[in-house]
């Protein structure tokens, strides 16, 4: 597996503390990478609070979703009318 920085040379090499080579030194570099645009993302925000709740209980009474369902309802209706309210 070839890694993704293979190809790159690293920049600007420094080790701490200062003029200590050893292997207890911190090296540090920087790799230039062309890096492409960021990909940004539309978030929705629904304000609840806002919401009268009492209101909000009445609004499912009206609905065809909460009338009664016969014993013969066929499924594939039921699924219809969901998806259509």
């Amino acid at each position: 597996m070839r890694h993704m920085f293979a190809d790159n040379v690293p920049n600007e090499v420094s080790i701490d503390p200062f003029g200590m080579f050893c292997d207890h030194g911190l090296v540090t570099c920087r790799l230039l990478e062309n890096v492409s645009q960021a990909i940004t993302a539309k978030h929705l925000l629904r304000g609840w609070h806002c919401i009268d709740r009492t209101v909000l209980c009445y609004i499912p009474e009206g609905s065809p979703l909460c009338h009664r369902v016969l014993k013969d309802a066929n499924v594939d209706d039921l699924i219809a009318k969901y998806m259509n309210v």
